[in-house]
């Protein structure tokens, strides 16, 4: 049986779900580790100035919570928008790319990203099986495909 590799407008071939797959756990990893370490720290300074002032410890709190978010999404976007290649990316051999085969941007990075939270992991397999380059919906609307590099 012949592997049929995709291709999509110059961009390279985008028959990669098994990749992504493992590059989305370690990247997932990191990215936790990033915004864990940043909430912990929160929690710590939190519970500090909590002490002084309660509305100061909440205040602390929801700022390092936002920066939390802000550590872990930004990892992948920042990565994705400067080569392509968070490191479970680089791990498997893949990266980003705009689906006219240019680099990522950074405002298709964000969407794509954003976007993975609101799919969940198995409508992401499920849309990437399907469509014939190998796109979930955060890809789709913000132009790009994952190739091999």
């Amino acid at each position: 049986m012949a592997t049929r590799h995709r291709q999509t407008r110059g961009a390279g071939n985008t028959d990669t779900l098994g990749a992504r797959i493992v590059a989305y756990f370690i990247d997932s990893i990191i990215a936790s580790v990033i915004g864990g370490g940043l909430a912990f720290v929160g929690f710590i300074l939190a519970g500090v100035l909590g002490s002084v002032s309660e509305g100061l410890g909440a205040l602390v709190l929801f700022l390092f919570v936002g920066l939390a978010f802000a550590g872990a999404v930004g990892y992948k976007v920042y990565f994705e928008a400067n080569g392509g290649q968070p490191f479970g990316k680089q791990m498997m051999d893949i990266k980003v790319v705009m689906d006219d085969g240019r680099e990522c941007t950074w405002g298709a990075s964000i969407i794509r990203n954003l976007l993975l939270g609101f799919e969940g992991g198995l409508i992401a397999v499920i849309v990437i099986a399907v469509t014939d380059d190998s796109q979930r919906i955060g890809d789709l609307l913000g132009s790009t495909v994952v190739v091999k590099a």
